[in-house]
């Protein structure tokens, strides 16, 4: 009987808490191109050398726009088209989390590992 109560309550947290990571590799100086798919209008990267306690993510796009917070983290090296993020001149500063939710739904969180090559 726990073996089954256990492999019921493991189905019912999957189910509604299940979410999805990707690593893309890159090389320096290169353009990127990360593909969030359609109805992705907004994206966090993670802060480089956060602590607990701390923001450890940050808007960068909201409502399909690049934020304030992006454009002086990024200048003018960030654009966004058609669900794709696209960072011109990577820098080792850019390899960072990429946080969104798949199809834009709140329900389904998921990230893009950016990783130096």
């Amino acid at each position: 009987m726990e073996i089954f109560l256990f492999a019921c309550t493991a189905t019912l947290l999957f189910a509604q808490g299940s979410s999805s990571v990707m690593r893309q590799k890159e090389k320096l100086g290169q353009t990127v191109r990360l593909e969030f798919g359609d109805g992705v209008m907004d994206i966090q990267a993670s802060i480089p050398k956060s602590h607990d306690g701390q923001v450890d993510r940050m808007d960068i796009l909201k409502d399909g726009k690049i934020t304030k917070y992006g454009r002086e983290r990024y200048g003018g090296r960030l654009s966004f088209r058609n669900g794709t993020l696209i960072i011109k001149d990577l820098t080792a500063s850019d390899t960072v989390s990429y946080f969104y939710f798949f199809q834009g739904d709140p329900k389904k969180p998921a990230a893009i590992d950016l990783i130096l090559e």
